[in-house]
């Protein structure tokens, strides 16, 4: 029994559940800048082609690859434009860590905003914070998404930007919506597809609210009303995603001799490769593989009606990473073109599986918040084999590429006049370097008659008098081979055969085989009748770039 007057001391504050979530994001974020560390080396090629074209408007050029040739080679307006005053104030040099800056800053605030999305979506669920942390840690050990922010590109830009305009279409205030659409409006600007995705997103986002304001039973005598769908603001988000679409066809138009589509849309669509296993192998990877894919989907039948703002993220994410079976794949590794939906994605597994667990369990959420979260180091172990394959890759691509294209790059510059034109395959690195020489794209990125050709991306049938009449001073062609003695090398396009193959490239281009000329290549290996070559380190294979300098 207690002394008289004593009082019981206050229990301790429990942690609120917000606090929690944060304290669990912070950890989350802090995990992914670890796991992408592997990747920061490592830079696209293409990435140097948006360098580029902000480089030439910064120069007082305009956005071109080269001077008055109005082509819009690249694929992400809002990341060239951001890196242009960048690069006039910084210099030239600033380009590649700001793009990297910006990829990174943008996926930790992508795999933040799948979190808040995930919790939001859940509609006020016990389990909805945790929810939100197991959606945030699920992107944050996704192998693709790590190796993609640091690319220099602008998919995590892109990601982040769509997660958190869906994000604010859900939200329950009118002020969350339009930032949301102020979210959109600039992500429609980042990618191609971004102005479809994006007003897909403000459909189903208005679709679920008319569909919910319907469905609503008429309130009873004495009862709160609920609240009204907020129309206005649904509105101002739309108009300021039509706003921001129709400025940039204006200026696409204007600025690109009259077309209402980037060039890269002629070059890259008709991709190559088996485009279901292109999408079914970047769904699966992250997910648990095809069991985890299919819970989540036993999840969404079979645990009751879902909150309606749960079906959001769900039809956008699906259909922007369907996309690639209707316009094709991308060569680049980690399924570049479904990476920017897996935080809309993750939001959707992780509300299936606790959706499916809560069918399963009719109790308390104990067990619950323990599998979700235990789902994620479960998701990087069954990544880990692919996470090792693709930080070796690209540690290989980065040294290889100091060898290679930084190699040649320097090279050219020693020997190449200003406006020489240059012609080459992958022309990221070596355009940015030579900024001084006009660069021929064989691929079509950047030059409109070799994209509008016939024929896939990297194998367009074009008329080699093109290339001709350009006068080319040099043209780097692209051979692939076996890592072995005497092994013979192949060139490794169609289009690049071609014009190694062509008279006027043997008649102009091939050197003299003259014993006494001391920049004649020797060894094993060599290339006749090349300038020089520069070769990537590659185990297992060789990858030979040879520049060929036409005679006088």
């Amino acid at each position: 029994m207690g002394r008289a007057g004593a009082t019981r001391p206050e229990p301790r504050p429990r942690p609120s559940p917000t606090r929690d979530m944060a304290l669990g994001l912070t950890f989350v974020v802090l995990a992914f800048a670890g796991l992408a560390r592997a990747f920061a080396p490592h830079t696209v090629d293409d990435a140097w082609i948006t360098f580029r074209y902000s480089l030439q408007w910064a120069m007082g050029h305009g956005p071109v690859f080269n001077p008055d040739e109005h082509v819009e080679g690249y694929s992400n307006f809002l990341l060239m434009l951001v890196l242009t005053p960048i690069v006039r104030v910084a210099g030239a040099d600033a380009a590649l860590p700001a793009a990297k800056g910006i990829g990174l800053g943008s996926a930790l605030l992508a795999i933040v905003g799948a979190g808040v999305l995930a919790r939001r979506s859940a509609g006020g669920a016990r389990w909805a914070e945790v929810a939100g942390i197991a959606a945030a840690a699920l992107v944050a050990c996704s192998t693709a998404f790590a190796y993609h922010a640091m690319s220099g590109l602008e998919t995590s830009l892109y990601a982040c930007l769509l997660t958190w305009g869906v994000t604010g279409l859900v939200s329950v205030r009118g002020r969350g919506i339009v930032l949301g659409g102020v979210a959109l409006a600039l992500a429609a600007l980042t990618r191609p597809e971004g102005p479809f995705v994006c007003a897909l997103a403000c459909g189903v986002a208005s679709s679920v609210r008319a569909w919910g304001e319907r469905a609503q039973p008429p309130p009873q005598r004495g009862a709160i009303a609920p609240a009204p769908v907020p129309w206005r603001a649904l509105a101002i988000a739309g108009a300021l995603l039509c706003v921001a679409v129709i400025a940039q066809l204006v200026f696409r138009h204007w600025a690109y001799d009259g077309e209402w589509l980037p060039n890269t849309f002629y070059a890259k669509t008709g991709g190559s490769g088996d485009r279901v296993a292109y999408v079914h192998g970047a769904l699966r990877a992250p997910f648990l593989g095809d069991l985890g894919l299919l819970l989540a989907l036993a999840g969404w039948a079979f645990g009751g009606a879902p909150a309606s703002a749960a079906l959001v993220p769900a039809i956008v994410g699906i259909v922007g990473a369907s996309l690639p079976l209707a316009v094709g794949a991308d060569w680049m590794p980690a399924a570049r073109l479904v990476v920017p939906y897996l935080p809309l994605l993750a939001v959707t597994v992780a509300i299936g599986w606790a959706r499916l667990l809560v069918r399963a369990r009719r109790g308390g959420t104990g067990l619950l918040s323990a599998l979700l979260l235990l789902s994620a180091p479960l998701a990087l172990a069954f990544q880990w084999n692919e996470r090792t394959a693709l930080a070796e890759g690209a540690a290989i691509e980065t040294a290889g590429a100091k060898s290679g294209h930084g190699a040649l790059a320097a090279w050219l510059r020693g020997h190449a006049k200003p406006d020489d034109a240059i012609v080459l395959m992958d022309i990221g690195e070596v355009g940015y370097r030579c900024i001084e020489q006009r660069v021929v794209d064989v691929t079509g990125l950047t030059d409109r008659h070799i994209g509008k050709s016939p024929g896939t991306f990297m194998a367009k049938r074009f008329d080699i008098d093109y290339i001709w009449a350009k006068r080319p001073e040099f043209i780097v062609l692209t051979f692939l081979g076996r890592n072995a003695p005497e092994a013979p090398l192949h060139p490794f396009s169609s289009m690049e055969e071609r014009l190694g193959a062509d008279s006027t490239f043997q008649r102009e281009y091939l050197r003299a085989k003259d014993p006494s000329d001391s920049t004649r290549l020797a060894g094993p290996g060599a290339l006749p009748g090349a300038a020089s070559q520069f070769e990537y380190a590659t185990p297992g294979h060789r990858y030979v770039l040879a520049v060929y300098h036409r005679r006088d």
